[in-house]
């Protein structure tokens, strides 16, 4: 079976929006079928990709964030095929990680830290501080958090369940891709003491928009970057940080809590992958995963545990 004929398979039955998937058809159409489209699934090989890549990005001037996007989704059609028994293994899994190449102020996303989570949320207008850790806790996307209600959030069992979203024209739909569908049981207890507090004060109903505008409206996505979003970073000194990273943008916070889902609550990537709404583990692991040391105390404690295990088993013998 040749590419062309399993992307084809692959992209049918995917429950994308319509935008999505004109952007995805465009991708195979001009990038990536004209590149790998005629080889056989098992004639892949690294190096394939590795030529696409790097034509997308020297002899057609893409962005490196689409030619990476393009590369993404090779990769998640690749894994199936591999979960299907089509393939033996993905090609895209063993290719040399690639480097991103600095576009003006475009940089790598990354994850905050604890105190700087913190700073965050204390510089952010009260009506909307508890939205920090809300989305540090969920990773949702903030279409998503625009488009859900009261009644999608069970405080008792902090679990948020996602099945719309809400694009920056403020149209609400279903979310990004099929998986996109799902129930993320990560609030903590601190932060589902304050939605209820704030659903009380509010005099919110189940149909209510859990997090709204002051005056009642939907949350606009550009407004609340430009305005509330970018003020509290300012206000927090992100705006300019030591290390050369550039400010946090709300998809920081989602960049955020995937990373602590498997570096503090060691979940796989396919577990992190699926509270996520991604396709693929692919993904969650490439672009969603970053190592921030200052969270990575349990590492030094184990090693600690390791050390001392071993000297009793030296003493021993």
């Amino acid at each position: 079976m040749t590419f062309t004929s399993w992307w084809e398979r692959w992209m049918e039955p995917r429950d994308l929006l319509p935008s999505t998937r004109k952007g995805y058809e465009s991708l195979a159409r001009n990038h990536i079928l004209p590149a790998v489209g005629d080889l056989r699934l098992c004639d892949i090989r690294p190096s394939h990709l590795v030529r696409m890549h790097a034509d997308m990005l020297q002899k057609k001037g893409l962005s490196d964030s689409h030619a990476g996007k393009a590369l993404e989704q090779v990769g998640a059609c690749l894994q199936d095929a591999v979960v299907e028994g089509i393939l033996a293994s993905n090609p895209h899994a063993i290719m040399p990680r690639r480097k991103r190449r600095s576009a003006g102020t475009q940089k790598d996303q990354y994850a905050l830290t604890v105190s700087e989570l913190i700073a965050l949320e204390r510089a952010m207008d009260a009506h909307w501080a508890v939205l920090v850790p809300f989305i540090a806790e969920t990773g949702l996307r903030i279409g998503e958090v625009s488009a859900l209600t009261v009644g999608d959030v069970d405080l008792d069992n902090g679990r948020v369940s996602v099945t719309k979203s809400r694009k920056k024209t403020g149209e609400l739909g279903p979310p990004k891709s099929r998986a996109g569908y799902r129930t993320v049981p990560t609030l903590t207890s601190t932060t589902t003491e304050r939605l209820r507090m704030k659903i009380t004060d509010q005099t919110l109903t189940k149909q209510s928009p859990l997090f709204a505008g002051k005056r009642g409206g939907i949350l606009n996505q550009d407004n609340f970057r430009g305005r509330e979003w970018a003020d509290a970073v300012t206000k927090a000194g992100l705006d300019k940080l030591a290390d050369g990273r550039p400010a946090p943008t709300p998809h920081t916070l989602r960049h955020t809590a995937i990373t602590m889902w498997m570096q503090r609550a060691h979940l796989s990537p396919y577990q992190a992958a699926r509270l996520a709404g991604h396709e693929t583990s692919v993904v969650t692991e490439s672009i969603y995963s970053h190592l921030n040391p200052g969270e990575l105390g349990f590492v030094r404690d184990a090693m600690e545990g390791w050390g001392r295990a071993k000297l009793r088993a030296v003493s021993d013998d």
